[in-house]
């Protein structure tokens, strides 16, 4: 149970990163 909180943290990390890449895009910097 402990590993599947584990990956389910990691791909929610992964999935905000994501997230952050897309909106440094969208936003001209």
């Amino acid at each position: 149970m402990r590993g599947h909180f584990l990956v389910m943290r990691a791909v929610k990390n992964d999935t905000r990163k994501k997230d952050l890449n897309i909106f440094a895009v969208k936003s001209p910097k």
